[in-house]
């Protein structure tokens, strides 16, 4: 993933709308500790994790294999592991997208097999591969059309296909013009998907298949994470180059504040309830922004989490944040941020 910095970033940061901040007195945001810390193990790299919030369920990415781990921090730890199942043979793996509960799916973007592998999530056998462009990254499943959008990286492409496909005869192969990590559904006919390389946020149209439209960060660069608050139809998309997070008017692209966030960002989430985007990075920062109203924010909020923790995953069940790591004896960890308790 590209990590640059514009020359013109930096300078034209500084000309956002003074209105990126509410004046008027913001809701309580809740605080967020550590509230547990998953010693997983094994060897490999990671990359987006996803939760399954009707199960507790964590799928994490290890670079050629997915675990499956019981996520629930609520009862007593396994007496083994909480290492569940592995997907194997899963070469480059970035991230995962779940079916509905009723199709049981997993969905695996393999970054060095230029594929798509498609898992049972009750038996955990692969039901099949699809063929995707090159370097497939982030991948998601998308209500609206009942489809999978892959996002292929490395082509700067994304391959789309039914969700209930048997061979992927169907896959529909759409050329995007910039590199495109992160993507998210409106649930009513988008997807929205950020291109890193264009510092661009691009709107597809899901049935057709086709770019509608494309929104300019600028000044944000790099845009890595994006998630959506599908209420107000806002887009909350990190960007590394300029350290912020782009807070985007989904219809109009009308970017309403830039927030400071960490170096490195990698994820990002949105908690309908709590009203809080989420910003995970690389320099062991998660950084909290509030939505007041639908058009201003509290000031940005960080907690110190662990280097390298760039990617997260919400269970909006409980507002646990999830993020992958490695602690100071270089032992792959998991750590479980969450509202911090009354006392």
């Amino acid at each position: 993933m590209r990590r640059t910095l514009p020359i013109l970033s930096a300078l034209l940061l500084a000309a956002l709308p003074v209105l990126a901040f509410g004046d008027a007195p913001a809701p309580a945001m809740p605080s967020y500790e550590l509230k547990a810390t998953l010693p997983i193990g094994e060897d490999g790299g990671w990359d987006y994790i996803t939760v399954d919030p009707a199960t507790d369920q964590l799928y994490v990415p290890r670079g050629n294999r997915v675990l499956v781990i019981d996520g629930n921090v609520d009862k007593p730890a396994p007496a083994t592991t909480r290492i569940l199942a592995t997907l194997p043979d899963t070469p480059g793996v970035h991230g995962v997208a779940l079916s509905p509960p009723e199709l049981h799916r997993a969905y695996v973007s393999n970054g060095r097999d230029t594929s798509v592998s498609i898992f049972d999530t009750q038996t955990f056998k692969l039901i099949a591969k699809v063929p995707a462009g090159k370097k497939p990254d982030a991948i998601i499943y998308d209500p609206f059309t009942k489809k999978v959008f892959c996002m292929n990286n490395g082509g700067k492409t994304l391959t789309a296909f039914a969700a209930d496909t048997a061979d992927g005869k169907d896959a529909v192969n759409l050329e995007l013009k910039g590199a495109p990590e992160f993507a998210v559904s409106d649930n009513a006919g988008h997807i929205y998907a950020n291109t890193e390389d264009t510092s661009e946020l691009l709107v597809i149209d899901a049935k057709a298949v086709t770019v509608s439209t494309r929104y300019p960060l600028a000044p944000n660069g790099g845009p890595t994470g994006l998630a959506i608050d599908l209420k107000t139809n806002r887009l909350f998309s990190t960007c590394s180059d300029s350290k912020t997070m782009a807070i985007l008017d989904a219809g109009t692209g009308k970017i309403l504040a830039a927030p400071a966030i960490g170096d490195g960002p990698d994820a990002a989430a949105f908690d309908p309830e709590l009203q809080i985007a989420f910003a995970s990075c690389r320099d062991g920062t998660l950084t909290l922004v509030h939505v007041d109203t639908p058009e201003t924010f509290s000031a940005p909020v960080t907690v110190k989490t662990m280097t390298k923790a760039r990617t997260c995953a919400l269970n909006p069940k409980n507002h646990y944040v999830y993020l992958p790591t490695t602690d100071a004896d270089k032992k792959f960890v998991i750590l479980v941020y969450a509202p911090k308790a009354a006392k």
